[in-house]
């Protein structure tokens, strides 16, 4: 039976899933484009970038490396949000 995340983890799914959003569009790709770069379907992308799906070490790399950027620019949270939690 799959595991539910708990809500701090579907939250920072989320947050992490945004940030994969925004600099993808930054850079002027389509879901498609990425996903294809990452070597993953478009759906499964979208499920990451809406934190239905966690973004794996793996795919956090293959993301990286894609999107050019480093890979704790996808995951850390910024000052303001840590304050604001």
């Amino acid at each position: 039976m799959p595991r539910h995340p708990s809500p701090s983890e579907q939250a920072e799914r989320e947050r992490v899933g945004l940030t994969l959003r925004t600099i993808r569009e930054m850079r002027g790709l389509k879901p498609a484009e990425l996903a294809a770069l990452m070597g993953i379907g478009r759906p499964y992308l979208v499920k990451i970038e809406l934190g239905h799906k966690r973004l794996n070490p793996i795919l956090l790399s293959k993301a990286a490396a894609a999107l050019d950027v480093r890979q704790a620019a996808l995951i850390a949270s910024t000052a303001a949000e840590e304050s604001a939690a």
